[in-house]
């Protein structure tokens, strides 16, 4: 109705910046694999920054070539548990339950089958959490319906089927807990940009949670571990050969935080006869690039990066993991240093960005004005410890 057309599903009328997507590959079968691992089994990230799930994909393996994403997604069997039930099935269809109902059995084998099928098919394109809504729906009439059979089965046996309800009954509420702290964000943040008022507000109710989980991790892992600058010591040309002359014109990632269409870039830009830049690039709007640097492309070098992206983006995360940071002074600070020596200082906008969205070394999200790859070789990189990231904001507030 909308097209005039039943297999046009509006590409032809679709307008992207920068992309014309009418020569994209609308499906194509390499994309199946790693999109039913983001569909079934990448799971969210839980920190302490409200609301404390988030969408930040990876893939174990290397993602084939053209790939665009992912999105943010998460598997539904690892944030809504209750379905993993259907792994129970078998006992159904092999007659484990005494006296099974046969049409109890077809509709969930039916309902199963319907759901893989149409998880192939939407895996073909991308992964984005909105096509989960085209198959979950199955999954859990069948995980609904194949609960009850088992609860059907227990009937006589009071104990076990008060703790199969109580399982059960937990295994729901995380995954309604999931959906309505994923829903607070979406895939663009727009509750937090639009109105932020009421976004504050519903954070600081949890503001006594984040302090708790902030605080366990601070004990379990160390803070330094999860947010605060990165520090690298780097070569920059690659080991063959010793000169940029290669490399002259090309620009390279050395920190990527956000996911892509959100995202922060901090590259290196090779200008030729061993000079090179440092630049920032926030998706779609790029950013400031140093004056010329010369460098020897055999030396060690070591870099201090800090990124507003790089801290919790809210002041209750910030001041439960580091006490003496000044939350105004980092959460839009771009700093780089060059051997202790300042290169690029800015106050920019940042999107927000979790642990597990920071790639050293990496641009997997595809964006910016970078490779995807950092050429040079990156000898060591780690946090600066939160007692450091103090001292260096309260030398910025004097």
């Amino acid at each position: 109705m909308r097209f005039d057309s039943w297999t046009e599903f509006g590409i032809h009328y679709a307008l992207i910046g920068g992309n014309n997507i009418r020569q994209w590959k609308i499906f194509d079968a390499k994309r199946i694999l790693p999109n039913l691992f983001f569909y079934f089994l990448a799971p969210s990230q839980i920190t302490s920054q409200f609301p404390f799930f988030h969408l930040t994909p990876s893939f174990p393996w290397r993602l084939p070539n053209g790939y665009v994403g992912p999105y943010p997604v998460a598997g539904v069997l690892t944030t809504m548990p209750f379905l993993n039930i259907l792994f129970l099935s078998p006992i159904v269809f092999s007659r484990g339950i005494k006296h099974p109902n046969r049409f109890l059995i077809w509709t969930i084998g039916c309902f199963i089958s319907l759901a893989l099928a149409v998880a192939c098919l939407v895996s073909a394109l991308s992964a984005v959490m909105r096509y989960v809504m085209d198959f979950v729906g199955l999954l859990l009439l069948a995980a609904i319906v194949l609960w009850f059979c088992f609860d059907e089965h227990l009937a006589r046996q009071k104990g076990r089927r008060i703790l199969l309800r109580v399982l059960a009954a937990i295994l729901i509420i995380y995954g309604c807990i999931f959906n309505a702290a994923i829903s607070m964000v979406g895939d663009y943040n727009l509750f937090k940009t639009r109105n932020p008022e009421a976004y504050r507000w519903i954070e600081g109710l949890f503001v006594p949670f984040q302090r708790v989980i902030a605080g366990y991790s601070s004990l379990v892992h160390g803070s330094s571990l999860s947010y605060g600058p990165i520090t690298m010591r780097v070569k920059f040309s690659s080991p063959t050969p010793w000169n940029f002359e290669p490399l002259a014109g090309k620009s390279e990632p050395l920190i990527m935080t956000g996911r892509f269409g959100l995202g922060d870039c901090v590259y290196v830009r090779y200008l030729g006869n061993n000079v090179l830049a440092f630049g920032f690039d926030h998706w779609g709007k790029g950013g400031p690039v140093s004056p010329p640097i010369r460098v020897n492309p055999e030396a060690i070098y070591d870099l201090e990066i800090h990124m507003g992206s790089l801290y919790p983006r809210s002041p209750s995360s910030l001041s439960g993991m580091f006490p003496d940071a000044n939350f105004p002074e980092l959460k839009d600070l771009l700093l780089v240093k060059l051997n202790g020596k300042e290169v690029l200082r800015g106050r920019l906008e940042f999107h927000d960005a979790a642990p597990s969205d920071v790639m050293i070394g990496k641009n997997v999200a595809g964006g910016g004005q970078c490779a995807q790859y950092f050429s040079g070789v990156i000898i060591a990189a780690s946090r600066i410890p939160p007692k450091d990231a103090g001292t260096m904001a309260r030398g910025m507030h004097q």
